[in-house]
């Protein structure tokens, strides 16, 4: 049987900030890193799967990481190019109205 995760204390969780904060150079969410996280082991695991890339590139883009957040968007498009969707997702994304 597993032991449930302890909480962090208020000084563990003042260290990851500031860890995050040297690694980004911004206050960055702990919830944006976990994501970013993630959606890069996903694509790791099914790197045919466009959507993984698009949900990236969100991140990125509330990360303030914009340069990023355009690459992410390109490789799912260069995945599959005939998903209409893929597009406009970019272009909402980053015209900001998201």
């Amino acid at each position: 049987m597993s032991r449930p995760i302890p909480k962090f204390t208020a000084r563990e969780q003042n260290l990851i900030k500031q860890c995050v904060k040297e690694r980004y150079g911004s206050d960055i969410t702990l919830q944006d890193v976990d994501a970013e996280l993630s959606y890069l082991k996903a694509s790791e695991l099914d790197p045919k799967d466009p959507f993984l890339l698009v949900n990236l590139a969100r991140v990125y883009q509330s990360m303030g990481k914009k340069d990023m957040a355009v690459e992410a968007f390109n490789r799912a498009i260069g995945l599959d190019p005939s998903v209409k969707l893929l597009y406009r997702s970019m272009a909402i994304e980053l015209s900001g109205a998201f």
